[in-house]
């Protein structure tokens, strides 16, 4: 049985052949505004029948974040006929609780914050179960950000392109020893999934890597050499050159990481990399944590506010990088393959994988 740990190492030649065997009648519905992932699905499931959902209603451009107001009338009859539904989050939440048919929703994104929003616990339980979309895609694409982030700053590339942009030569410090990622400790908060693999990526470059997770573990995997739970988070902020968050975003999270908590990275002056969620902080306690210089910087791609304002003033904090929410995107034969998997189980009657806990939020 492939398992959520083993599901990205599956190569095609696997993904085709358990594609072979799948047989489902219903028609599947796609509301989503992810790149041809229409086509991947049909390319991976040629015989499964998929159905496009129109968004925008005619003469009406559709707005991402008020998808109620542009759903047409035959669009959302669609959805409330269909068993089983490939969504985003965010269009499909406003129609939670009139979907009568579905049995299976299988989002496109890790975060479901629009579900989370939109489930109303005073309501009877959801007919259909809803399953995230992470794993391993996400994490080597967040091993490569957390990596591109430390060697930017580490190599000093801002230096040396402003140099370029004034024709300046500047070998003068190139005997400076600018610190390698084997001279530093990265403290990665939670090892799910994609934490395990960005600190399993930092291990591989010589790295030391501490973690940290919500429960207690008997055994560690051969990248961490320390862990601690939550109890022990000052100490391992503490430990840090780099503090990796890549925790989601859950009232057990939100503001983990305010109240004056950053003040144990002060020794060492670590750079927050936060690519879990941005209400791990507030943007006061952030500011305050880089004004007082217990953080030596932020990279910044998840923020508490998402679009970031722009009188926000981290736009123009010296200390800080801020990346539009990228450092793991949704890939159209990602969500096709973990798709086929995920189908194959609901035909056979297994459990789906990665359901969504709507109590817990995660």
């Amino acid at each position: 049985m492939i398992t959520h740990t083993s599901l990205f190492n599956c190569n095609r030649v696997v993904i085709a052949k358990m594609a072979s065997t799948v047989s489902f009648k219903s028609t599947v519905a796609v509301i989503s505004r992810v790149p041809k992932l229409t086509s991947h699905l049909m390319k991976v499931l040629p015989s499964v029948e998929f159905r496009n959902i129109q968004l925008g209603k005619q003469g009406h451009e559709f707005n991402p974040f008020q998808p109620e107001s542009g759903l047409p009338d035959d669009s959302l009859k669609q959805l409330q006929e269909s068993e089983v539904i490939i969504a985003d989050y965010n269009l499909i939440a406003p129609y939670l609780y009139c979907l009568p048919k579905a049995r299976w929703v299988q989002g496109t994104w890790a975060g479901a914050e629009p579900i989370f929003k939109a489930y109303d616990a005073s309501k009877p339980p959801l007919p259909f179960v809803i399953t995230r979309f992470s794993g391993e895609s996400f994490g080597a694409q967040m091993a490569e950000y957390v990596v591109a982030a430390v060697v930017n700053r580490e190599r000093r590339f801002p230096y040396f392109k402003e140099c370029q942009r004034s024709h300046f030569w500047d070998n003068n410090d190139m005997f400076v020893l600018d610190r390698s990622i084997q001279d530093l400790t990265f403290t990665v908060l939670g090892l799910g999934n994609i934490g395990d693999r960005v600190a399993s990526v930092l291990h591989a470059l010589g790295a030391s890597v501490w973690g940290v997770g919500r429960s207690e573990r008997n055994t560690l995997p051969p990248y961490v050499h320390q862990y601690r739970t939550l109890a022990g988070l000052r100490e391992a902020l503490a430990a840090a050159d780099y503090v990796v968050n890549v925790l989601p975003g859950t009232s057990g999270t939100e503001g983990l990481l305010g109240g004056g908590v950053l003040e144990a990275c002060a020794a060492r002056r670590a750079v927050l990399v936060n690519v879990g969620r941005g209400s791990i902080v507030s943007e006061g306690d952030l500011l305050e944590a880089l004004r007082r210089g217990w953080l030596g910087g932020a990279v910044l791609d998840v923020l508490p506010e998402e679009p970031l304002p722009a009188s926000s003033a981290l736009w123009d904090e010296p200390k800080v990088d801020i990346t539009p929410h990228v450092a793991g995107c949704t890939r159209p034969q990602d969500v096709a393959s973990f798709f086929c998997i995920n189908l194959a189980r609901y035909i056979a009657e297994q459990p789906l994988l990665m359901p969504l806990d709507l109590e817990r939020r995660y």
